[in-house]
């Protein structure tokens, strides 16, 4: 028996298009993102909070010297 290629079954399968890629909508605004004040941000006690103090603490403790040594 013949091997066919599940490509060529998916071509005889679908008509053209049904495959076919749809455009992107477009939205009213050209900026989705709009940038915002992160100081009124405020983590509730639990694991986010936890990480940002682990995190914090962690990037507080590296040597300044250490960490501009490569672009010197």
């Amino acid at each position: 028996m013949k091997y066919i290629s599940p490509s060529i079954i998916l071509l005889l399968w679908f008509p053209t298009g049904a495959l076919a890629v749809q455009p992107a909508k477009h939205y009213a605004s050209d900026n989705i993102i709009e940038p915002f004040n992160y100081e009124g941000i405020r983590l509730l006690p639990g694991r986010w909070q936890q990480q940002y103090e682990d995190v914090k603490e962690f990037y507080l403790s590296l040597d300044p010297n250490s960490i501009l040594h490569p672009f010197r």
